[in-house]
């Protein structure tokens, strides 16, 4: 299979799954990200990103049409639809800034693909299995849908209704290869990721198949996502095991004290301490922690890692055997990196790189 792109001149997709309006975060909608995904906050990120693909998995159909709508004003129109976030400035901040070689927007209208509609319970300990499971079938929906579709003209695909909705205009055909280089994969809530001077950093690291950073919180809480580490886990008993065989699925796995997570790995303020902010910056994009497991705020991938048969396991895959329906650790993106491993490939962090969540 083909790979558009390489380390030195890298092509991106960039993928996000929205389950409704909400996803964005409070206030927020595809415009802001856009802008997020040009660092429109990073006052250094002044030149335009390397070409990107934009892939989109919605699951509410008024979210759809509403994103539809805000990206054909962008792509599409010359005028401001009512009610529209986007003004000018913006629009040619994205336009200029933004290299999009293509966007789709699949709509997935299964709901139960998701589970729970409150936002505040996506985070309670009783949901994670069922949630992370759900949220790694749809990951690995996407990724089917990049593998099959992204060789396809026309190379800017809105919606697959495009010509019947917004009479088929096509800007460019530039899309000729099936597959990018590299994978992105961010939450659609984030506010804010590096630079792309370390972005492209990250790019070029020969070995950097699977790549993740710390994530943040804008209430300045702890971090948000602690699902990158390195180290040991907790384990079931004989006796616990013997119940999941029985189909009793109680087991949760906790770190152990000897589990190290991304904030652990952070370069101390002493070793900072009389360098220029050039230095600074290059000690922090240099810091590379090896990973057992990563989150998927903000997680770059190989293509080739997809290639070669890696996917987010919708179960948990450490611990399998013959009796158990799953094991009892590694779902999504956690298992993400324990297949990997198998076929030859590292999972990295950057604890010096944040990206910011939203906490609504």
């Amino acid at each position: 299979m083909q790979i558009f792109g390489d380390a030195e001149s890298p092509h991106i997709l960039a993928l996000t799954l929205v389950k409704n309006h909400e996803s964005w975060g409070r206030g927020r909608s595809i415009i802001h990200h856009l802008l997020m995904l040009i660092s429109y906050y990073d006052d250094d990120s002044h030149k335009h990103t390397p070409p990107i693909t934009i892939g989109l998995m919605v699951s509410d159909k008024s979210e759809y049409t509403e994103i539809i709508r805000q990206l054909s004003h962008i792509y599409l129109s010359d005028t401001k639809p009512p009610g529209s976030p986007v003004d000018c400035v913006v629009k040619n901040w994205i336009l200029s800034k933004l290299n999009i070689q293509k966007i789709f927007v699949v709509y997935q209208p299964k709901e139960d693909q998701f589970a729970h509609n409150d936002r505040w319970i996506r985070h309670l300990i009783s949901v994670q299995k069922q949630r992370r499971r759900n949220i790694a079938k749809l990951r690995n929906q996407l990724i089917a849908y990049s593998f099959r579709n992204l060789g396809k003209s026309p190379a800017y695909e809105l919606v697959e209704q495009v010509e019947r909705v917004f009479g088929g205009k096509v800007l460019y055909d530039v899309l000729n290869s099936p597959l990018p280089s590299h994978f992105l994969w961010t939450d659609a809530d984030i506010l804010h990721i590096p630079g792309w001077d370390d972005i492209e950093y990250m790019l070029k690291k020969k070995d950097a198949d699977i790549v993740t950073i710390r994530c943040t919180r804008n209430d300045f809480g702890p971090d948000y996502d602690m699902n990158s580490w390195v180290g040991p886990r907790t384990k079931p008993t004989e006796s616990q095991l013997e119940q999941m065989r029985l189909g009793n699925d109680t087991y949760t796995p906790y770190p152990t004290t000897s589990t190290k997570f991304l904030l652990h790995g952070i370069t101390p303020d002493s070793s900072l301490t009389n360098k220029s902010p050039q230095q600074i910056r290059e000690i922090r994009r240099k810091n590379w922690m090896k990973l057992d497991s990563v989150g998927g705020t903000f997680l770059l991938v190989k293509s080739q890692v997809f290639i070669d048969g890696a996917i987010f396991p919708p179960y948990n895959v450490v611990g399998t055997e013959w009796e158990l329906t799953e094991g009892w650790d590694g779902i999504e993106t956690e298992g993400l990196c324990y297949v990997a491993k198998t076929l030859g490939y590292q999972c990295w962090g950057l604890p010096d790189l944040t990206s910011e969540h939203d906490n609504s």
